[in-house]
Formats: C-alpha cells, sequence, structure tokens
C-alpha cells in the first residue's frame, strides 16, 4: 500500500470477491486520468496450514509491534 496519500489523486477501492480488492489511483483534475493500481489481498490465514517464511518474517516484525498499539484502559 501507499505509504502517504497524494491529495492531487483520487482513490476508489474496487472489491473482487471475498479475499481480494484493488486500490485505483486517478488524477483529481479532469480528465481523470489513472495513476496507479495496488492490489490486496488475503495471502494467509491460519486454516492454510504453514505458513512461508516470509510471511512468517512479516508476522514476527507485527507482533514486536503490539506493546507499542495496545493503549491501556
Amino acid at each position: 500500500m501507499p505509504e502517504t496519500r497524494d491529495p492531487n489523486e483520487i482513490v476508489i477501492k474496487v472489491t473482487d470477491g471475498e479475499n481480494r480488492s484493488f486500490f485505483c489511483h486517478f488524477d483529481r483534475e479532469p480528465p481523470h486520468d489513472l495513476r496507479k493500481v495496488y492490489e490486496y489481498k488475503i495471502i494467509f490465514t491460519p486454516t492454510m496450514g504453514i505458513m512461508a517464511n516470509r510471511t512468517k518474517a512479516a508476522v514476527l516484525a507485527a507482533r514486536t509491534k503490539i506493546p507499542e498499539t495496545v493503549t491501556e484502559s
């Protein structure tokens, strides 16, 4: 996904089934030319079995950030 949103773009999410979608970025000025398209999809759920090493590394990195993002009530 993009790191920051460009204020000169219009972003429209297009869903293709339950596990996949696309983010289409258009120029805000007419004729609204296409700038880029990002794909978002689910690549792993526990029911899929053993995760790939690359996915496992991403999960471990995310897990280390949990204490920073959880706020105490």
